[in-house]
């Protein structure tokens, strides 16, 4: 019997310091983060269940962004201005740059998808790091706030030689305009709800 409990005691201590082995002996950078696009974050985030977020962004103006600088006035005033759709590529995509292999232009097309309110997800987008608030930021999620929307949107519109976007002509409300992407929509739905509360 005692013998029987030397093991017990010996197995668990073995465990314990190959536990701490493993856990301390790696390396402490994080890997960087990559975008990985809003098809990877639809396969929880379109059910109802989990607060159907990725519908609200699939018909938002957020999603047809990118859209926009192909249309016939973007085209004429970056004509007329001697300019290019570069410039707006920080605000019309999430990747904020110009695409520079395949799976990048793919990103540029979603125009602005979740990754540019919540940072980029390869790092945390997976369902045991998503299903936990602390977690979920500890990977390098970002809550977001009200506040982010006007590194894009501009409080009033453009005035002459203003950095803005010419074609803003309304002054920007976030607490208003809030209400028409929020997510989710389904009070308590699941964890996602505590996850992707905005925070002003």
């Amino acid at each position: 019997m005692l013998n029987r409990i030397s093991y017990i005691l010996l197995l668990g201590l073995l465990t314990l310091c190959a536990f701490l082995y493993i856990n301390y002996s790696r390396q402490v950078d994080q890997p960087e983060a990559a975008f990985v696009g809003v098809d990877r974050c639809r396969v929880c985030h379109e059910s109802a269940r989990f607060g159907g977020q990725f519908g609200i962004w699939a018909n938002s103006a957020h999603a047809r962004a990118a859209g926009a600088l192909d249309g016939d006035s973007a085209h004429a005033y970056l004509a007329a201005s001697g300019g290019n759709a570069t410039a707006c590529l920080s605000c019309h995509t999430t990747l904020g740059r110009p695409a520079q292999n395949e799976p990048e232009k793919r990103m540029l097309a979603e125009g602005v998808g979740c990754e540019r309110c919540h940072g980029a997800g390869s790092t945390y987008a997976d369902f045991h790091t998503m299903v936990n608030r602390s977690r979920f930021t500890s990977s390098g999620g970002v809550i977001g706030s009200l506040q982010d929307c006007y590194q894009c949107h501009a409080r009033q519109p453009r005035q002459d030689n203003a950095a803005t976007c010419p074609f803003q002509r309304n002054p920007f409300n976030a607490d208003a305009a809030w209400k028409s992407i929020r997510h989710p929509v389904v009070a308590g739905a699941r964890t996602f709800d505590t996850v992707f509360k905005t925070t002003k």
